[in-house]
């Protein structure tokens, strides 16, 4: 009797050290085919991008042509110059890796590699011609201008379809390797199930009668399974129910603060407030601390979900600078609120760059004055007649400044004749419409609230609102970032 135990024992445990080196040897193939998968979907998004860059290339190169006007000369060439630092830098990345763009060093086969060779004289030829546009100047030499552009656009078109025959390797490519796995992952479940069936066949019937000491234990050991499957599905339910109502959860967020509204006077002020999607990026501020009022219009980077989440998390952080610590200061509440968000997504070890820009006004009617401070977004108001422009500072609130460690300044305004005060995003001005398919523009924005300005702001809301349908509809447009406007009327 012991012989034979020691001989159902010595085979069970041969049994399950081949099962466990199966399964050992399946796991670490399949997280090793997992982590080139996510390597090789990296690599084709990459791949793909290329070619909206080029595209943009070429759409920015034909902007900077066509442009009318100094600023928007320099505007565009600006913009080229962000987009071919992503260019080329991709352009590298799918070729050697590159690990701020999450990309390790392919292995790449000798047709993408001849492929790369192809696209190497169209790649020089569209960035050498990209680099010397953005050199130029607005109004000179505007017939060498037209020949970069002439180059651009030739070696765009072939720079386009060579990456997207790339692009479509490397798809093939990984849907090959995807194939490989397949076969490799169904032939180690086959010799695990061989090894099952045997161990089965061999050792386990002859020990039923060991077995069924046990199995009470296992019988208890599935209800506590169960249980805990109840308890996985209650949890999972509620995560789903709380993920619908975050929309709701937003719009709570938003509601304006009562003591706000009544120092004014709902007649004194309008919002008008429209997101992209469900959710928002952009997102008003109205609080009352002692005798002052906050008013702020707020843009965090993106919109949709997660611009919503960075406008939760930009309401937070005002209330409590504001709130909770009571500071009333415009510049003040700019300053620890650019610091605090790049605490919270500690943006230092993260690199991470998203922020916010917003216009804050602060009205104090005892001093007979308002307050204005501005990450980017200016402040427009109306006195005696008389429209003007306050432009905030070039920082954002959050991220790497571009121009030094941000230091936000303040304007004081004093309010002895009445006021109409505007703060905004830029998602009015940017939207695309009119006649011509361009955009409304910051100087027709402003004209449009001198135009209206004496009106009740009701009506004013209804004027703006009325303006930016018959804009988007002239071109059979659609609505292309969240909106925010913000109207106060002091008297």
């Amino acid at each position: 009797m012991k012989t034979t135990t020691l001989k159902l024992s010595r085979i069970y445990i041969l049994a399950l050290s081949l099962i466990a080196l199966f399964t050992i040897i399946a796991q670490f193939y399949i997280q090793f085919h997992l982590k080139g998968q996510s390597a090789d979907s990296r690599l084709i998004n990459i791949s793909g991008r290329q070619r909206t860059l080029s595209q943009k290339i070429a759409k920015q190169a034909l902007l900077i042509i066509i442009s009318t006007k100094s600023i928007d000369f320099e505007h565009h060439q600006k913009t080229l110059i962000d987009i071919l630092k992503l260019w080329n830098q991709s352009h590298q990345g799918i070729q050697f890796g590159d690990p701020q763009l999450s990309l390790p060093k392919p292995t790449l086969s000798q047709t993408i590699k001849d492929k790369f060779t192809s696209i190497e004289p169209y790649y020089v030829q569209m960035n050498t011609a990209s680099q010397k546009l953005i050199q130029t100047k607005f109004g000179q030499n505007q017939e060498e201008q037209r020949v970069f552009l002439s180059q651009i656009l030739a070696s765009e078109v072939k720079f386009l379809e060579i990456m997207n025959a790339i692009t479509f390797q490397y798809d093939q490519e990984s849907r090959a390797r995807v194939e490989n796995f397949k076969r490799t992952e169904l032939f180690l479940m086959m010799l695990t199930l061989l090894l099952v069936s045997f161990e089965a066949l061999f050792i386990f019937k002859p020990a039923v009668k060991n077995i069924q000491v046990r199995s009470e234990q296992i019988d208890a050991q599935n209800m506590a399974l169960n249980q805990a499957y109840d308890e996985i599905q209650v949890k999972n339910h509620n995560l789903i129910s709380s993920i619908n109502y975050a929309k709701t959860i937003q719009k709570a967020i938003l509601i304006l603060d009562k003591d706000a509204t009544d120092f004014f006077g709902k007649e004194n002020f309008f919002i008008l407030f429209k997101p992209l999607d469900i959710v928002s990026g952009d997102f008003f501020y109205f609080q009352k601390v002692e005798d002052e009022v906050i008013f702020a219009a707020v843009d965090c980077v993106g919109h949709g979900i997660p611009g919503a989440f960075m406008s939760m998390i930009g309401v937070e952080i005002m209330n409590e600078t504001i709130k909770a610590k009571k500071i009333t200061s415009p510049e003040a509440i700019l300053n620890h609120m650019h610091l605090k968000i790049k605490q919270t997504l500690n943006q230092a070890e993260t690199n991470n760059q998203d922020g916010m820009d917003l216009a804050l006004l602060k009205v104090n009617k005892a001093k007979k004055e308002v307050t204005f401070a501005g990450a980017k977004n200016p402040l427009v108001y109306i006195q005696d007649n008389q429209l003007h422009h306050i432009k905030g500072n070039r920082f954002s609130i959050g991220g790497e400044a571009v121009f030094g460690e941000p230091h936000f300044t303040q304007h004081v305004i004093p309010i002895e004749q009445p006021i109409t005060c505007y703060l905004f995003s830029d998602g009015y001005q940017d939207q695309f419409g009119g006649p011509h398919n361009r955009k409304f523009m910051s100087h027709r924005f402003r004209e449009l609230l001198f135009d209206n300005y004496q009106k009740p702001l009701e009506n004013q809301k209804e004027a703006l609102e009325t303006t930016l349908e018959n804009w988007i509809s002239a071109s059979n447009e659609s609505q292309i970032d969240d909106i925010l406007v913000m109207g106060l009327q002091i008297n």
